[in-house]
């Protein structure tokens, strides 16, 4: 790209909208984000329960674009997952 066209994008783009930077944006997590914090679960659904992992071991998840802690939820294993087929079974 010449000069001239270098001008002439830098010209153009001085005259679009600015957009908000995302880290200007208020940022919220987990059950705070939520109008109505009350429907926020940190634990797994079977059989109707809400229930943590066996062992209690929990895994981080994160916000991708702030890395920000959204919450811990239950780090599901093999049992947890037998135990979600064996409620499941009778529905087939």
């Amino acid at each position: 790209m010449g000069v001239a066209g270098f001008v002439l994008c830098n010209v153009a783009a001085s005259h679009l909208p600015r957009m908000h930077h995302p880290s200007a944006v208020r940022q919220t997590s987990g059950a705070a984000g939520l109008k109505n914090s009350t429907i926020f679960r940190s634990k797994g659904l079977i059989g109707g329960q809400w229930v943590s992992a066996h062992d209690g071991k929990t895994l981080q998840v994160n916000n991708p674009s702030t890395g920000e802690i959204i919450a811990d939820v239950p780090f599901m294993g093999r049992q947890e997952t037998n135990d979600a087929i064996l409620f499941c079974i009778p529905s087939f």
